[in-house]
């Protein structure tokens, strides 16, 4: 499943998009990673992050969803599981695309 990037407008997988934001995008000095759930941050936003109730550590073999901040295992057939039927902040979820 794709989505085009907060920080460059490119499309991008959104179970990659910590690790574009962080390394490939041309916005990447933007963002931090967040040592708790592992999702990339933007930097001004840190301190409203840490104080946020979606900062919750990731159990071990999960990762985070980066657009319902829910624990998935990370595994690709479970990711494409989560984006297709449960993500409820993806778009298509919702019969918006």
């Amino acid at each position: 499943m794709l989505q085009r990037c907060p920080g460059c407008h490119q499309i991008i997988e959104i179970a990659s998009a910590t690790e574009h934001l962080l390394d490939e995008c041309e916005k990447r000095d933007d963002y931090v990673l967040c040592d708790v759930t592992g999702l990339a941050i933007l930097s001004g936003e840190v301190g409203e992050w840490e104080n946020s109730s979606n900062r919750v550590e990731v159990p071990p073999g999960q990762a985070m969803c980066p657009l319902c901040y829910g624990s998935i295992p990370d595994e690709d057939d479970e990711w494409q599981k989560h984006l297709r039927q449960d993500c409820i902040e993806n778009a298509r979820n919702k019969g918006g695309i």
